[in-house]
């Protein structure tokens, strides 16, 4: 039986389970079992192995599931390998603060794809409409003007991607198949610059052969280094350091060069060591801009909404019982005295009343529209359509003879009650067993 207090107890209940399910859940490592397109990921586009790769060089590697302050000292590297867009756009503050941070001597690794590059994304794209990005994050590190291209016609036959067309979670790994990258090729590169020092130890790097991402306008700022890659288009820029004021900022074209499946091959895993683990200092691997969030303190949870405000109304509600439970509302019911009459005495009462001549056209009358009433109900018609007629016309359909027995029951009725004379008792009662005769389906 639904009650207030069983009301009560289902909600708090429910709340509490919503609650403990969420806690469990969060203190697992937000891993996606190795599904996801960042440094957890184990598959194809993850950069599993190459937070592995870094961490076995003996180089102090974490992961940042909090949001980038831009607190960290000078002598750490922040990388941003393939930041959701998305996430970009919706907290773009903490990137500025990262800026202001890398203006005072930070060092940053980005490796993201422009913006406006959907051609590897078709795929995905027939599956969910991407939102149009206002901004980048190199726009918000403060490199203005840079401009990525693409080298070679996506193979539309080919299931490449990047990692921003898809973040593998539970629920898409079963509308979406397993997305294999496509094939790659070795290119011959050449380091200048600040990255001249890397020539004698990346000579070849492997890429995708379609869809190559790679630098095509530098803009504002010139690069202080960069990394070349030979092309049938020329000789094209795959990586490149920026400066920004005290600090620098590498860009990586492509995030496919860092994926497992290619950091293996060629020189990638090299390159891609120099480039995030200078001179042995620790490396940050940002999963904020993943949608990671963060994981580990349930206490966090109380802090976002809805579950600070779930949290809050889960305990006024059990205070509201614990007081609920041991404090009576108002004062003392009044003792109930001992009735003067019994119930058989007044069923007799009763029907010493409606038993009366005087009354007997009263009891018919409502005889008459109860019957009705529940005849209707019985059809299943909606209210309202208490009228003979519309009674008898819907008990035709299937039963002609018993819609005429009603149309003469209420017939002899109504001509019983409109009599100016007082019916006698026999006349009453059988006038009253035809219409229930009627409404119980018994045949007369």
């Amino acid at each position: 039986m639904l009650t207030p207090r069983n009301a009560i107890i289902t909600v708090v209940t429910l709340a509490a389970v919503s609650l403990l399910v969420s806690v469990i859940q969060l203190m697992q490592p937000p891993d996606s079992d190795g599904k996801g397109w960042d440094s957890y990921g184990t598959r194809a586009f993850g950069q599993r192995a190459l937070f592995e790769i870094v961490e076995e060089l003996g180089v102090p590697v974490s992961r940042g599931l909090m949001p980038p302050l831009g607190y960290l000292g000078p002598d750490v590297c922040m990388a941003f390998l393939d930041p959701d867009p998305r996430m970009v756009n919706a907290e773009p503050e903490y990137l500025r603060r990262v800026a202001d941070w890398v203006a005072e001597g930070g060092t940053v690794v980005l490796a993201a794809p422009d913006a406006d590059y959907v051609g590897r994304r078709a795929i995905i794209k027939a599956f969910f409409s991407e939102p149009t990005t206002q901004t980048t994050a190199m726009e918000l590190l403060g490199l203005q003007g840079i401009r990525m291209d693409s080298v070679g016609e996506q193979d539309s036959q080919a299931p490449a991607a990047t990692g921003q067309a898809k973040r593998a979670t539970d629920w898409t790994d079963r509308f979406l198949p397993t997305i294999k990258p496509g094939p790659s090729q070795s290119l011959r590169v050449r380091c200048g610059g600040s990255l001249s020092h890397l020539s004698s130890k990346v000579r070849r790097l492997r890429a995708p052969e379609k869809g190559l991402q790679v630098i095509a306008k530098d803009g504002a700022t010139s690069p202080t280094g960069w990394v070349k890659a030979e092309t049938d288009d020329g000789a094209l820029t795959v990586a490149a350091v920026y400066p920004v004021d005290r600090g620098r900022v590498v860009v990586i074209a492509d995030p496919e060069l860092l994926a497992n499946h290619l950091i293996a091959e060629d020189d990638n895993a090299v390159l891609a060591a120099h480039l995030l683990a200078l001179g042995g200092r620790p490396v940050v691997v940002d999963e904020f801009y993943h949608g990671l969030t963060i994981r580990g303190n349930p206490l966090w949870l109380l802090t976002q909404f809805p579950y600070g405000l779930l949290a809050l109304l889960v305990v006024l509600l059990a205070a509201t019982w614990a007081w609920r439970g041991w404090v009576r509302l108002g004062p003392p019911v009044a003792a109930k005295g001992a009735s003067r009459r019994s119930v058989v005495e007044y069923i007799a009462a009763m029907a010493t009343l409606f038993g009366g001549r005087r009354c007997r056209q009263f009891v018919l009358k409502e005889l008459r529209d109860g019957g009705l009433w529940a005849l209707r109900h019985k059809l299943g018609l909606p209210p309202g359509r208490e009228k003979v007629e519309i009674l008898a016309r819907t008990i035709a359909r299937r039963d002609p003879d018993r819609a005429e027995q009603l149309r003469r029951a209420v017939k002899g009725l109504d001509a019983v009650l409109y009599d100016s004379r007082q019916p006698d008792k026999s006349t009453a009662v059988r006038a009253a067993r035809h219409l229930d005769d009627c409404v119980h389906g018994r045949r007369r």
